[in-house]
């Protein structure tokens, strides 16, 4: 199991918060349905089955399903997403062949990427300050492109774990992504360079009306006119050039910048992502 500091059981401690909320919610107004993100080795399948004996529809929210899916064993239960199946009236996740994974565990699924919310992420009302900015922690492949980029005379303001300006509050977020030129984004997965998964950058970077330059990742191309709303890189080098390219010429990079946010606000806000899950598991028609 995961313990935390004191070594207790996270599943057990987030298991009694989620059912302290229910009781002191459920007698001031419905609850139509409990939302959450979920791991076997973080939520406790025993609470999860028990909010749904009260009829109350359980749904998971699961991100990271191609590397997360099992992980470990633990006392016969897997810690990741799959530890909850069974325990869930329906599973959301950002891979679209994990629906199937799900399906033939016989618990219900449906593709749902991730999306940005537009009241928050919006273009800014004063000058462009910084030319790239990445948030994210530091490791893996991150480091080399950030590196690779500064090399070339241009700076990345970067916020997260192992950067110098360490973690940033993500009130602060939208407004950072807003008064930057290029908002950058790494689409991989761990240390890996070759195995990606959808990312909240990949919808809050264009809805915040900044030009979007992330990894190459298949996902996308169902989500964005790549090239036209989005730009892409396929390795460390491209992403450089790109960079370069696009600061030198503004017109290209702000064209392309608009796009993404109309697209953005059509497709890819939480409320239509939610919609959708409200309209499977039957609480909206």
């Amino acid at each position: 199991m995961l313990f935390d500091k004191k070594g207790v059981d996270v599943a057990q401690i987030n298991g009694k918060r989620l059912m302290a909320i229910v009781h002191d919610n459920i007698n001031s107004y419905p609850l139509h349905v409990v939302i959450g993100q979920m791991w076997g080795g973080t939520m406790d399948s025993s609470i999860l089955q028990a909010v749904r004996n009260m009829g109350i529809p359980v749904v998971n929210i699961s991100m990271d399903d191609r590397h997360a899916f099992r992980l470990r064993k633990v006392d016969g239960k897997w810690m990741g997403t799959s530890g909850l199946i069974g325990a869930v009236d329906l599973v959301c996740t950002t891979a679209k062949e994990c629906c199937l994974w799900y399906q033939t565990e016989g618990c219900p699924a449906i593709y749902l990427p991730e999306a940005s919310d537009p009241e928050l992420y919006k273009p800014g009302t004063v000058t462009k300050e910084y030319d790239v900015c990445f948030v994210g922690a530091n490791y893996g492949i991150r480091r080399k492109i950030v590196k690779a980029i500064e090399k070339k005379g241009i700076r990345v303001t970067s916020y997260g774990n192992g950067w110098p300006n360490g973690r940033i509050d993500v009130k602060i977020l939208p407004e950072i992504f807003s008064k930057s030129r290029v908002v950058l984004g790494v689409g991989t997965i761990g240390h890996c360079t070759d195995f990606y998964s959808l990312k909240m950058r990949d919808f809050d970077g264009p809805m915040s009306g900044s030009f979007y330059l992330t990894h190459d990742n298949p996902d996308l191309y169902e989500l964005y006119d790549i090239g036209k709303e989005i730009v892409t890189y396929r390795n460390p080098e491209e992403c450089v050039n790109k960079v370069e390219y696009y600061l030198t010429h503004p017109d290209e990079r702000e064209t392309i910048a608009k796009a993404g946010k109309e697209k953005a606000i059509k497709n890819h806000t939480w409320e239509k992502r939610f919609d959708k899950v409200l309209r499977v598991v039957g609480i909206i028609k």
